[in-house]
Order: structure tokens, then C-alpha cells, then sequence
């Protein structure tokens, strides 16, 4: 019998679904929803930064706080980036990121999309990623005992026609010293040095060399120069180079990147965590998902060390009012209590993300509603808060109103039907953010080893917010880098139980993502995190009844 009844729900399911594309697709819309991205530049060089941005309008008006997908595929079709960002006030959205520095060569792909009112909205765009000559430092890590004369070379991978080339380099004075720089006489000849400079007492050494008439441009690569240190004191000194300066024989400047690097000086305890992944950017309230953290061992010494993780978001809060509202009355407009209804009416002051909890009363019997003008046109529109009337056809004079405050920011709250006397003004600050430890593991990694760590986050108690999720590596003992020890990555939002997309709300949109990849196992084709509402690896029929039972209702 219950068999039955499963294959009853599914096959249900499937009809509705094959219904509801069938009515979306012939629907049209009153305003479009349109979404846009675009890469700051056409070509990104190694090691540059990438910056992505676009804007989100519906009917040309920009929307606020929605969440935008995004995607990254590599030129082998892999995805390489994924995260999920919020529009600010103006509709805009930005990602600034690295690309690693062995990423593949060629075009990317950029995908994103956003759902809003019931409308689905993509746009994709392309960037090409390729390799500039890069001036480096090599060996990139030097482990030295104390007391030790070593170097480094300063090299150049490739570059055609190089004339002429600077280069300055910062240590750390307390760590290591240097004693002596060498040009490596790499360009044609003849050439000149034109500046070269010790300077330990400000933690730098400077190079700069040109080729002279009739020497030719040099193509391909080697070593600029060897810089010779000695080691004073136990720790990392980093070297980083900066104000380079490559060019070619017509006096161009040659594009490059610089790949800085680092000494250890004795050996050193140094735990790092090095990456965070959400598997889902979507996760229902109460429900569970799953969160990989990738630590690394970068010193000399077995560890064990305490891994913690934390979601930190905004601290939300109910925030309970009672208005009083007339505008045929001695006393017309709104106020805390019956005795003190002013025109304009008392300031509220809320926090974004607070439940509000309105208790609205009509002093005066005529009938009032209570509305947020957060477009500032004096004309409600459908993603301002707004209650019913008051009294309504029962004639009872006070209802109760909730509304979550969505977006930060001054505005006007009024009556629709009395906006001249009955309004007031409605502040909404930027929320105060609150961390929550998530779980504690305790790791052990031996010298040099890394490991992936799976974390289950449980969201309940977590209210229906974007949270940033980021993983801490408690310092070992004798550690003295621990800039590394903690990692930040992107938003993952806590929603209503079967609200896939994120929209707010659960309906047949959800359905149909749910019901496109039923039958996917995690890992396998068509396997969509967010669809897999209960975490256990399959979407089935068991999420597709978490969407049903929720069919209809509302974020807050």
C-alpha cells in the first residue's frame, strides 16, 4: 500500500511539474527581470586580480538584496569558481578573485542567475586568463637554520626583447640580513647598472640594469640576479618584490606579474587553513549541510590543533510596536499610544533583518492600513511591506502585522488612505553581525601534509539570513605566523524548508528545480546540491514532499 502511495505523490508530482512549465513558459510578464554581468577587462594575466560585475533591474527599476548565482567554468568545462552574492541598493553586485597560479590557460566561462517574483533571469560572459612574463623569486620557500649564509635568485620565466629591467625586494630586518647583491649579467651586451642598493636598515635591496647601443633586445629567460643573506633570529621573513619594471628594446613597458617568496629561518610550526566550500549556497531552516576546510601543515612538526568553524551573520531580533493610527480624530496621524498620535508620527528605528511584530490599532474606528515606502513615490509596491486594513469587515479595531525590515536605509511609513496626516519615518540601520561556533574538531597532520575535513552544519536556531561561513586553525604551540590560520568564503543562505531558489518563497519554481534533477546521486550528472533539500546524497522523492509540504509559504 505504501508503495502505492509513493508512486501515486511522485507521479503526481511530474504531472503538476509538466503543468507548471507548460504555464510559465506561456506567461507573460508585465515587467522583465534582467540581469547582467560583465569582466572589468577582456584579457586577466597571472596573478592579476579578476573583477566581475553586473546589475539586476526589474521592469528598469534596480532590486536590492536579491542573491545572485555564480559560476566560473574553465576552458576544460570544469567549475572553478562558484558563490553566491547580494545585490546592493543600487541592483549591483561585484566579485573580485584570483585564479590560482597554475590555472588554465585560456577562455572562461561566467554564468550567473537570479530569481525574483517568480521570474528566472541569466546572462553569461567571457574572459581569457593567460600567463604574463613573471619575475619570481626561487627557491619560493628557503628553510635555514640560524647563523646560515644562504640566497636567493630573483628570475624571469620569459619575456621577448627585454632592454632594460628594475626590481625592489623587502625582508624582514629582524629575521635576515642581506650582505651582497649580484647582477647575473643576463642581458645583451653592453649594459649598465644603473642603481643598486643594500639596504638593511629599511629591509630592502634595488636593481636596475639596461642594455646600450647597438645591444639587441634578449628573448627567453633566466636569472636577473642573486641576492646573498645570512639568518639572524627564528621565524618567516617574506620577500616580496614590488615597483618592477620590464622593458623592451622600443622603450615599452613589457606587462608581467611578480611571484613573491619566504624564508623560514630554524624550523617552525605553522598550521594553515587554505580553503572553505559550502557545498550548498542554499540550505532550508532547521535542515543540515555539509562544509569541506582544507588545512595544511606548512611547518617542520607533526601538529595537533583544534579546527573550528563559524558562521557569522546578522543578529536578528523581534521587535514588537504598537501604533495607534487616526484621520478623524482631535489627535490625527500615529502614536505609541492612544494619547500621544502626532502628525507625522513617532520615528521607528529597527535593524535590517528584525522581525517586526506590529500590533496596529484604529483610534477612530475609520478604516487605516500600514505601509513602508522604501522607493520613496508614495505608492505601495509589491515588495514593500504592507498590512491589511484595520478595522477590517469585522469591524475589530486592532490587527497584528509581521514584516522582516529587507533593506537599510531611511524611508516613510504611512496609510494609504490618509498619506497627508498618517506617516512617519522608518530607519533601518545595518545589522549587527553575531558569530556562531559551528563545530570543533581536533586534527592531527604530520610536517608538510594537508587533509580535506568534512563539517556538518544543523541550521537550526539559525534564523532566515545569508550567513558567511569561515574555518579557524587554533595556533600550535611556538607558531608565529598565524595570518594563514583562519579562511573566509561566500554566503550561504538560511531559508524556508523548500525555498530551493532563494527567492523567499516556496512554489512551483521550486518544484520544477527539485523535480529537473530527480533521481541524481551526489557526485553524478544533474546533481544539484541545493535540490537535495534533506542532505542525504540523493534527490528523490523525499524532497519533493519537503517542497510540498511547504508549498505556498512565505519567508518572513
Amino acid at each position: 500500500m505504501m508503495k502505492k502511495k509513493t508512486s501515486f505523490v511522485l507521479a503526481l508530482f511530474i504531472v503538476i511539474t509538466m503543468i507548471a512549465s507548460a504555464v510559465i513558459a506561456k506567461e507573460t510578464y508585465a515587467a522583465t527581470l534582467i540581469l547582467t554581468v560583465t569582466a572589468s577587462k577582456p584579457i586577466y594575466w597571472r596573478g592579476e586580480n579578476i573583477m566581475l560585475y553586473g546589475e539586476l533591474t526589474y521592469g528598469g527599476a534596480p532590486v536590492a538584496g536579491n542573491l545572485v548565482g555564480l559560476q566560473i567554468k574553465n576552458p576544460d568545462g570544469d567549475i572553478v569558481v562558484s558563490r553566491t552574492l547580494t545585490t546592493n541598493d543600487t541592483g549591483g553586485y561585484n566579485l573580485a578573485f584570483q585564479l590560482p597560479s597554475d590555472a588554465t590557460k585560456g577562455t572562461y566561462q561566467v554564468f550567473v542567475s537570479s530569481t525574483y517574483k517568480g521570474q528566472q533571469a541569466t546572462a553569461s560572459t567571457i574572459f581569457q586568463y593567460e600567463y604574463a612574463p613573471a619575475i619570481s623569486i626561487s627557491p619560493q620557500t628557503v628553510t635555514v637554520d640560524i647563523n646560515v649564509d644562504f640566497s636567493i635568485n630573483v628570475t624571469l620565466d620569459y619575456a621577448e626583447r627585454l632592454y632594460g629591467f628594475e626590481f625592489w625586494l623587502s625582508f624582514d630586518n629582524t629575521k635576515i640580513t642581506a650582505t651582497s647583491l649580484d647582477y647575473t649579467n643576463y642581458l645583451n651586451e653592453p649594459s649598465m647598472i644603473w642603481y643598486q642598493q643594500i639596504n638593511n636598515t629599511g629591509g630592502y635591496v634595488t636593481l636596475a640594469v639596461s642594455s646600450l647601443n647597438p645591444a639587441t633586445g634578449k628573448t627567453g629567460g633566466g636569472d636577473l640576479a642573486i641576492i646573498h643573506f645570512q639568518s639572524l633570529a627564528v621565524g618567516i621573513s617574506q620577500l616580496h618584490l614590488y615597483k618592477t619594471i620590464l622593458a623592451d628594446d622600443k622603450g615599452m613597458t613589457i606587462a608581467h606579474t611578480t611571484v613573491d617568496g619566504k624564508v623560514h629561518v630554524g624550523k617552525i610550526h605553522d598550521i594553515a587553513v587554505t580553503n572553505v566550500t559550502p557545498l550548498k549556497t542554499i540550505v532550508g531552516q532547521g535542515l543540515c549541510m555539509n562544509i569541506n576546510v582544507t588545512v595544511a601543515n606548512q611547518g617542520d612538526f607533526e601538529e595537533t590543533f583544534n579546527l573550528r568553524l563559524f558562521a557569522t551573520g546578522p543578529n536578528v531580533n523581534v521587535v514588537s510596536i504598537h501604533l495607534f493610527g487616526a484621520s478623524s480624530s482631535i489627535s490625527n496621524g500615529w502614536g505609541f499610544s492612544i494619547d500621544s498620535i502626532t502628525s507625522p508620527g513617532p520615528t521607528i528605528a529597527v535593524r535590517k533583518g528584525d522581525l517586526i511584530n506590529l500590533t496596529l490599532t484604529s483610534a477612530d474606528m475609520i478604516k487605516h492600513n500600514f505601509f513602508v515606502d522604501y522607493d520613496g513615490d508614495g505608492i505601495y509596491d509589491p515588495d514593500e511591506p504592507r498590512s491589511g486594513d484595520f478595522p477590517g469587515i469585522d469591524l475589530v479595531p486592532t490587527i497584528n502585522y509581521q514584516f522582516k525590515a529587507k533593506r537599510a536605509g531611511t524611508f516613510r511609513y504611512y496609510c494609504e488612505y490618509d498619506k497627508d496626516v498618517m506617516y512617519g519615518t522608518f530607519i533601518v540601520s545595518e545589522p549587527q553581525l553575531i558569530t556562531t561556533p559551528v563545530d570543533t574538531k581536533e586534527i592531527t597532520l604530520t610536517a608538510g601534509s594537508s587533509a580535506d575535513i568534512k563539517f556538518t552544519w544543523n541550521t537550526t536556531g539559525y534564523a532566515q539570513e545569508s550567513y558567511v561561513i569561515w574555518a579557524y586553525a587554533e595556533p600550535v604551540l611556538g607558531e608565529k605566523e598565524t595570518g594563514n590560520n583562519s579562511f573566509y568564503d561566500g554566503l550561504v543562505l538560511v531559508t524556508i524548508v523548500g525555498d530551493v531558489n532563494g527567492d523567499g518563497t516556496v512554489d512551483i519554481y521550486d518544484l520544477i528545480l527539485v523535480a529537473s534533477a530527480f533521481g541524481a546521486n551526489q557526485g553524478g550528472p544533474g546533481y544539484s546540491p541545493n535540490s537535495d533539500i534533506n542532505n542525504d546524497g540523493t534527490i528523490d522523492i523525499y524532497d519533493l514532499i519537503l517542497v510540498a509540504s511547504h508549498f505556498g509559504e512565505n519567508s518572513p
